[in-house]
């Protein structure tokens, strides 16, 4: 990590930011491993208030080697004072189109942000925990998946080799339920002609 050459501001601050900051709720879903998580926009939301009460702002750039086939985020914390820390990231994502690029960089973006300046995320029960009530229990491998759409009626077995070939190809967690939607009725191939689509 890099820093301004004094921290003295931009550190009290952080750190009464991060008194002031509420977990990201997890909002977003992840259909392979049945697990949330908080996206890019649940993080920002819930560090936005904390940030600005303090006078910090976080800028981010993306950056491509093609020599390494890589992609970067460079994160900096900013202070009104002028100071400042940055980090930076990289991953390879399959290839260097504008949608694999896209994809890495949403990636890497969220995990920047995150880290600079401490926010964690929580488990999200709906409330059910504050309310008293118990968490409903995860579905079941015999059950039917649940997507936006509707209902994928595939087997495990096929919604698991559909989500590896849309890993593969750095398709956004985000277009998961729409792709899901789309395979109903639909024979497996089905999925490298909307693969396509992203190329």
């Amino acid at each position: 990590m890099k820093t301004s050459d004094i921290t003295v501001d931009i550190s009290t601050a952080l750190s009464g930011a991060q008194g002031d900051m509420n977990p990201a709720p997890k909002d977003s879903t992840n259909p392979h491993f049945k697990s949330r998580y908080a996206d890019l926009a649940s993080c920002k939301e819930a560090a936005k208030p904390a940030l600005a009460k303090h006078g910090l702002a976080v800028v981010q750039t993306i950056s491509t080697n093609f020599d390494q086939k890589a992609v970067g985020v460079f994160t900096r914390l900013t202070h009104k004072s002028g100071q400042w820390y940055e980090g930076e990231t990289w991953c390879q994502p399959r290839d260097l189109t504008p949608q694999s690029i896209g994809a890495a960089a949403t990636y890497l973006r969220r995990y920047g942000f995150s880290a600079i300046i401490g926010l964690v995320t929580e488990e999200d029960d709906d409330g059910n925990h504050a309310q008293g009530i118990p968490s409903k229990p995860r579905p079941s491998k015999e059950e039917p998946k649940q997507t936006a759409a509707g209902v994928f009626t595939g087997s495990d077995e096929q919604l698991t080799k559909i989500v590896e070939i849309l890993n593969k190809n750095l398709i956004p967690e985000s277009d998961f339920e729409i792709i899901f939607a789309r395979m109903q009725g639909k024979p497996s191939t089905y999925i490298f002609q909307i693969v396509k689509e992203y190329a």
